[in-house]
């Protein structure tokens, strides 16, 4: 199972955040490129959304550059996203 379907999952979001907390830099960057152009959708999803949080809290701003690229990739999308109740 990939870390992308497993962080829509209640159990498995809880489990991929608890593993981002302990992982090397390495396994972390690894991790992050599944959610390469899943971003916006992960943003918007009540379990992928808190993963992506906890990227947001343990990877270095340059390494989640791809999320901001695919929110403003859409007119409107930004917007859309922050009053998204997730």
């Amino acid at each position: 199972e990939n870390i992308w379907s497993l962080c829509q999952e209640p159990n498995g979001s809880r489990r991929v955040q608890d593993f981002l907390d302990t992982a090397s830099e390495e396994t972390r960057e690894t991790l992050l490129q599944e959610f390469h152009g899943h971003a916006v959708k992960a943003m918007r999803d009540p379990h992928a959304n808190h993963v992506i949080q906890k990227f947001i809290s343990v990877m270095a701003p340059s390494t989640l550059q791809f999320m901001i690229d695919e929110l403003v990739d859409r007119d409107g999308l930004a917007t859309a996203v922050a009053r998204h109740r997730y």
